[in-house]
C-alpha cells in the first residue's frame, strides 16, 4: 500500500536519518490496521493485538458481518461504521465483553469450526491439555477468544507464507515427518525447539500454523534458507561465513555459480551456540526493534565485525536469557 516507502523503511537497520519517518508510519499503521501476532509491521513481528476488524471477527465466529456490526453497537466508532468490513476496527480489549454471548460456552464442534481444528487434531491437543486455557469456567464449553489466543501465541514472530512450498508443513504433516504427535509439535514450538514457524496467509486458526523443518531431520540446510530463518539477508550470512570460517572453504563451495552453500547440522549448532541474530534476540525478549536497539546501545553491544545484525552471545550477556542455544 505504501510502495517504495514501505520497502525503504521495512528493514531492521534503518539509517538514523529515516527513523523518525519509520516511527511515524509505524504509529499510523498500528492504529489503523487490524494487526496481531502472526502479522508484521514494517517487517517487525507484532507482539500484541490492538484491534480486530469486523470482517476477520465475522469469519472467526462464522457469523454475518452485518449482524456483528449491530452486535458491536457503540464499540464500533462512527469512523469504522463507514469503512468496509475488513477495515472497520474495534478495540480488541473490549471485544470479549461485547461479544461474550457469541464467543463463550461453545460446543466442541463449534470451537473446532471457528479455529479450523480437525476432530483428530482437537482430540490430540486436548489429550495433552493444550486447549484447557480456552475452557470456560465450570467446564461450560469453550471460549473462542482464548482459543484464538493460543493460535496467536504459536504464531508470534511467524514468517508470512502466501504460497505453500514443500518445506512448510501444517502441524499434522510435521508430526508425521518427525514421528511424533501434533501436540508434541505444539510443545516444541512453545519451548523453542521448533522456532521456524510460518503463518499461511490464506488459512485461519490452527490450519494457518506452519512449521519449517529444514535441517531438523539431520540433513543439511542451505545458507540462504538458514539466513531467512534467522531474519538475516543472504549477503550478511555470506559475510559472516567469510569472516568467521575459512575463506578457502567458502570459495571452494561457491565454485560453479549453481552450487549452493550447504550447512551441516554441526555448523548450524555452532552458530546457535555462539551467535544470535537481531530478530531472534528481539523475539526472545518480546522487544520492539527500537527498544532492542536502545538496550543494545545502552549496554554498548555492537554486531560482530563485518555484519549488521549478528551478535556474539558472550557479549550480549543479560539480554540473552531465554534465547535457545539449539534449533534454527
Amino acid at each position: 500500500m505504501f510502495g517504495g516507502l514501505h520497502s525503504l523503511l521495512a528493514g531492521d537497520a534503518v539509517p538514523e536519518s529515516l527513523r523518525p519517518f519509520r516511527q511515524l508510519l509505524r504509529d499510523h499503521v498500528s492504529t489503523t490496521w487490524p494487526l496481531g501476532p502472526g502479522d508484521e509491521l514494517l517487517g517487525e513481528p507484532v507482539f500484541e493485538r490492538r484491534h480486530y476488524s469486523v470482517g476477520a471477527m465475522a469469519r472467526l465466529l462464522r457469523v454475518e458481518a452485518t449482524a456483528l456490526r449491530d452486535k458491536l453497537g457503540p464499540d464500533l466508532s462512527e469512523f469504522s461504521r463507514r469503512k468496509p468490513d475488513d477495515w472497520a476496527l474495534f478495540d480488541a480489549r473490549k471485544a470479549k465483553s461485547a461479544l461474550s454471548d457469541l464467543t463463550a460456552q461453545l460446543t466442541d464442534g463449534q470451537f473446532c469450526e471457528c479455529l479450523s481444528l480437525s476432530p483428530d487434531l482437537f482430540q490430540d491437543l486436548a489429550g495433552c491439555g493444550i486447549p484447557d486455557e480456552a475452557r470456560c469456567e465450570n467446564d461450560r464449553g469453550w471460549d473462542v477468544f482464548a482459543g484464538q489466543g493460543i493460535v496467536e501465541q504459536l504464531l508470534l514472530g511467524a514468517q508470512q507464507v502466501g504460497r505453500l512450498a514443500p518445506e512448510w508443513m501444517p502441524l499434522e504433516q510435521a508430526a508425521v515427518h518427525l514421528g511424533c504427535s501434533p501436540a508434541q509439535i505444539v510443545e516444541r514450538i512453545r519451548d523453542g525447539r521448533l522456532p521456524w514457524v510460518g503463518r499461511h496467509l490464506k488459512r485461519s486458526g490452527f490450519a494457518s500454523i506452519l512449521v519449517n523443518l529444514s535441517g531438523h531431520d539431520g540433513g543439511e540446510i542451505s545458507a540462504e534458507m538458514f539466513a531467512q530463518s534467522q531474519g538475516l539477508t543472504f549477503s550478511e550470512m555470506l559475510s559472516f561465513f567469510r569472516k568467521d570460517h575459512s575463506p578457502a572453504e567458502i570459495a571452494k563451495r561457491e565454485t560453479g555459480r549453481k552450487d549452493r552453500i550447504m550447512l551441516t547440522p554441526e555448523q548450524v549448532a555452532g552458530f546457535h551456540e555462539s551467535f544470535v541474530s537481531f530478530r531472534r534476540l528481539a523475539l526472545a525478549h518480546g522487544l520492539s526493534w527500537d527498544a532492542l536497539d536502545q538496550r543494545l546501545e545502552g549496554f554498548g553491544i555492537a554486531p560482530i565485525d563485518g555484519c549488521l545484525r549478528i551478535y556474539r552471545k558472550s557479549e550480549t550477556g543479560p539480554l540473552l536469557q531465554g534465547v535457545a542455544s539449539t534449533g534454527l
